[in-house]
């Protein structure tokens, strides 16, 4: 009886029908996309024994002309060590990414 009823509402009025599909199926998309999303980014170096202590260094230097940001710690890392003696272990990793303003 319920499904007959909810049949013929369907095909009544089938724009505010189509709405309703595409709006919640948009809205499952997107929230299934940012749980994706999150997971990415709070999982990130989970697989390390000693991820609490994992940094990244990085930086922003903005002149006129260009913007340029950067990741990383520079070839001499090992000062970075003597200067903090919190600091276990060093790598030498650089990712530029420079944009013209």
């Amino acid at each position: 009886m319920q499904l007959t009823l909810f049949l013929r509402s369907l095909l009544k009025d089938k724009q505010f029908t189509i709405l309703n599909i595409l709006g919640l199926a948009l809205g499952i998309c997107i929230s299934i996309i940012l749980v994706l999303i999150l997971r990415n980014d709070f999982g990130y170096d989970k697989f390390h024994s000693n991820y609490q202590k994992i940094y990244r260094i990085s930086g922003h230097y903005k002149t006129d002309l260009f913007d340029s940001y950067w990741a990383g710690t520079p070839r001499d890392s090992g000062c970075i060590k003597y200067q903090h003696h919190d600091v276990e272990k060093t790598i030498t990793r650089m990712s530029y990414r420079t944009r013209l303003a």
